[in-house]
């Protein structure tokens, strides 16, 4: 008996630092979508999604060098998620968007152009094919006008587009959450150390 307690203590204390809850806490005028199969010009049309979503590319990532993005430089080391933001459409819209994470926002890569999207796509989502870097898609980024503004753990989008769509990669400093039911467990363990507790104070008098 004494060793199960103790295996189920030892269980829910392993269990709680290996789980984390998707860093996208709130949107504003986008959908929280699973990572497609492509991610490139007119994706969102062709694989019949959404005009304007979001979603979770790779979680707790440690940096092995420093990584440039069109906002700044984030230290190498630092332990990182990184979301997609996507808007695409077959006609002009304009739209005003946002995202709220769990961790703080260290970088935005959204521009036209940059070489910054090739060099982060160590971050994107496994399984998923990436084809939004300048050299196969140069208007893939925001372009003038477009813009995305940081504010703590937020950031405001503010696009006119159409196709081939405006793309946006989110880095936030990387937050452990426990899941619900390593909470349970733990829980569970202890109440079962307080019964057991219990019943030893009660059996001493």
């Amino acid at each position: 008996m004494r060793s199960g307690f103790l295996g189920l203590i030892t269980l829910a204390f392993a269990a709680l630092p290996q789980s984390t809850l998707a860093d996208i806490v709130s949107t504003t005028n986008l959908t929280v979508i699973s990572a497609p199969a492509t991610v490139g010009a007119n994706f969102l049309i062709n694989q019949s999604l959404p005009d304007a979503v979001i979603f979770n590319e790779s979680q707790n990532v440690t940096l092995g060098s420093a990584l440039t993005t069109d906002t700044g430089v984030i230290a190498a080391g630092t332990v990182v998620d990184s979301q997609f933001l996507a808007v695409n459409s077959v006609s002009e819209m304009i739209l005003d968007s946002s995202a709220t994470f769990n961790g703080s926002v260290l970088g935005v890569i959204y521009l036209d152009g940059s070489a910054n999207w090739a060099t982060s796509d160590f971050l994107g989502a496994p399984g998923t094919t990436y084809s939004e870097n300048p050299g196969v898609c140069p208007l893939c980024g925001f372009e003038t006008g477009d813009t995305a503004t940081i504010i703590g753990n937020k950031v405001n989008f503010h696009n006119d587009f159409s196709e081939p769509g405006d793309f946006a990669r989110v880095i936030t400093s990387a937050t452990s959450v426990p899941e619900p039911s390593s909470l349970l467990l733990l829980g569970i363990a202890l109440a079962l150390l307080g019964k057991r507790l219990l019943g030893g104070q009660r059996s001493a008098t």
